[in-house]
């Protein structure tokens, strides 16, 4: 089974499930799953009598389309755009991209104007399935004529895509689709454990739309904490806590300790399969999982083990965590990319109880931690030694002095995005008016812009080079093939929204 690697590489099938059984209250954490994967295709959910379809790009929600409730034209009716004789006049419309083109005209506004009236139809048809019941899920992914696997569709560049953020979709669905008392019942579960980071919690809690009175909310969420303590914590002037934890932990940024996990976990899939490659497959979901999210976790969460660990425990999880991965990445049946990650997660682990074991080196890691500064996996990893040694055996440049930007060129030339802008970060910061490392960098911000947040603006960074060398080759290279590119990708999107309302 192929793991992410930094080259691009098909994702486990097992962390992309094709079907499975949908329940509303955890379709937040289903689309959780799939943005994490970076899918790219068209996601089926069906609770009967209803069925919804969502459109997505390398894991964003690019369009949903529902049977039953508004449709685009009632909500341009509603608005004062079109007439309900106009709207009449223009007989039956399918195609909703073409009904929003022919509104402008009729009613000479500006396409741009208009489109926020169809993202909140979309954000309300995707909340709404929140109060869905049981059913089931089917995910058909793009061809490859449309996506690479792991990144956004060729050309598709994201500012092209509404902002369907989760947390704010989230947030509208449980205001609006779930009753207090299940909330408060769920949340005020006696049973239910002490409340515990998740994956992505920093980032959905700073795209959650919280109220003044939860303001504080993040940082009381930083280990483990129960009910009481934050109600305690922020007083009885904060009416939507109940909400905001509910959204949190059915989205699976937050869990609790003795609940069960969200069904779409990794490793939930091979629960009671049995068989003999049980344990190996199990590694590799484990891997795979750490290493989608090495931008986000800590060491802590590397290892599996809860910030006030004992150095005992550390120990034993570094341990346990070697024991799995190892044979992964010394295997010659398995691909060179998959070892290539396994070796790199395994210097991580060693690194990571190198930091945590010592008290003196783990109380600096606290620090930078409670700093969110330099604390993640991918953090560590730009810290293990034996990259740079790597790095210049690949790159020819003598051990001693590694060429940061040779580096990155290499390693754009491999595929490996995210070592190629730690290495041409380096070079820019080395050198900030190098128009060559200027233009390096624009371009691998503009292939990784699927991957998160990347800190540099690809336009932003080529005006620098032009402006600094007005007939440099490269940047005027690198600028014409982002025109290029956005152009194309406006295409591709609207091609894969024709697709999605195919599969309706």
């Amino acid at each position: 089974m192929p793991l992410p690697a930094a080259a691009p590489a098909a994702r486990p099938p097992a962390a992309l499930p094709a079907e499975g059984r949908f329940s509303g209250g955890h379709l937040l954490a289903l689309l959780a799953h799939f943005e994490r994967g970076e899918a790219t295709g068209a996601l089926e959910i069906h609770a009967p009598p209803r069925r919804l379809w969502i459109c997505l790009l390398g894991g964003r929600i690019a369009w949903a389309e529902a049977d039953g409730g508004p449709d685009l034209g009632q909500v341009l009716v509603q608005a004062g755009v079109l007439s309900r004789g106009a709207l009449d006049a223009l007989g039956p419309v399918t195609d909703e991209d073409g009904l929003m083109e022919r509104a402008a005209e009729q009613s000479g506004r500006p396409r741009a104007e208009l489109e926020p009236l169809r993202h909140e139809l979309v954000r309300a048809r995707v909340a709404g399935a929140v109060a869905w019941g049981e059913g089931s899920f089917r995910f058909q992914a793009a061809g490859a004529s449309w996506a690479r696997p792991g990144r956004l569709p060729l050309g598709v560049d994201p500012g092209l895509l509404p902002d369907f953020s989760l947390p704010r979709i989230g947030w509208d669905a449980v205001r609006k689709h779930v009753s207090r008392d299940r909330m408060r019942a769920d949340v005020l579960d006696p049973v239910a454990g002490a409340l515990v980071p998740g994956p992505g919690l920093d980032a959905a809690l700073a795209a959650l739309p919280l109220p003044p009175s939860l303001a504080g909310l993040g940082g009381l969420l930083a280990g483990p904490i129960t009910v009481p303590h934050l109600r305690a914590s922020l007083g009885d002037d904060a009416p939507e806590l109940i909400s905001a934890l509910w959204l949190l932990e059915r989205a699976g940024w937050l869990q609790r300790s003795h609940r069960g996990p969200t069904p779409v976990e990794p490793g939930a899939e091979s629960r009671g399969s049995g068989g003999g490659d049980g344990a190996a497959a199990q590694a590799e979901r484990l891997l795979a999982w750490h290493w989608d999210n090495r931008r986000t976790d800590d060491l802590y969460a590397l290892l599996g083990v809860r910030p006030y660990s004992s150095g005992g425990n550390i120990e034993r999880a570094a341990d346990e965590r070697l024991g799995l991965w190892r044979p992964l990445a010394s295997d010659p049946r398995r691909d060179g990319s998959a070892r290539k990650v396994a070796a790199t997660l395994v210097a991580a682990v060693e690194l990571a109880r190198f930091t945590l074991a010592d008290d003196a080196r783990r109380e600096e890691y606290e620090a930078a931690r409670k700093a969110r500064q330099g604390h993640t996996v991918a953090d560590a990893i730009a810290r293990i030694p034996a990259r740079d040694a790597a790095d210049a055996r690949l790159t020819g440049v003598g051990a001693g002095y590694v060429d940061a930007l040779a580096r990155g060129r290499q390693r754009l030339l491999e595929g490996d995005l995210p070592a190629a802008l730690d290495a041409l970060r380096r070079a820019y910061e080395a050198d900030p008016d190098d128009p060559d490392a200027l233009a390096e960098l624009a371009w691998a911000a503009w292939l990784s812009r699927g991957e998160g947040e990347i800190g540099e603006d690809p336009d932003a960074l080529l005006a620098r080079a032009l402006a600094l060398d007005p007939g440099h080759a490269r940047a005027r290279e690198v600028r014409d093939d982002l025109a290029r590119q956005r152009q194309a990708g406006e295409g591709t999107r609207k091609t894969l929204m024709g697709w999605l309302r195919g599969k309706a």
